[in-house]
């Protein structure tokens, strides 16, 4: 194959697994959202976006540390919630318990309460708004992870040598 159009996540692994490969162009930017629902959402001051000091009063409060669901490791959601939580947010690593969820199941578990927040992608934030009133939209993509492709455009490295013309059309 000389072209694909894919997730950055195969994107990601191919590359790593020495594909000669070269992504030229992305769509689908800054997809992946945190929604809270609930418990902490209630903690979250939307004039004063602080999600350690709601997290710190969750886990005072209720005794137990907030479960934060996303899709499984190494997918772009989840790497987008490390990265926040580590660098945006400054939170240490157990500071939240994370699960891991094929998309289906973080609905689920959104509807049903059984987890306090989720990093998931539309249109998953969009239902979850509509039936949870209670649902609050934490961080969006660009607060998360600026600039984070979500489908990307991947070319082999030969055809970019051989045929730079087309590529670049």
């Amino acid at each position: 194959m000389d072209v694909a159009y894919v997730g950055i996540g195969p994107a990601l692994v191919a590359k790593a697994k020495g594909a000669d490969i070269k992504v030229v162009a992305s769509n689908i930017v800054e997809q992946v959202n945190v929604l809270a629902i609930g418990g902490l959402a209630n903690y979250f001051d939307a004039d004063k976006p602080d999600f350690a000091a709601a997290v710190a009063r969750f886990t005072q409060e209720k005794g137990r540390k907030p479960m934060i669901a996303s899709y499984p490791k190494s997918a772009l959601p989840e790497a987008a919630l490390q990265y926040w939580l580590r660098n945006v947010v400054k939170l240490p690593a157990d500071a939240v318990e994370l699960i891991y969820q094929g998309e289906a199941q973080i609905q689920q578990a959104l509807s049903n309460h059984a987890v306090d927040a989720a990093a998931i992608l539309e249109p998953t934030v969009s239902q979850i708004l509509k039936r949870q009133p209670d649902a609050k939209v934490l961080a969006q993509g660009a607060q998360l992870f600026p600039n984070q492709p979500g489908a990307v455009l991947l070319v082999c490295e030969s055809l970019i040598q051989s045929k730079p013309d087309p590529v670049q059309a």
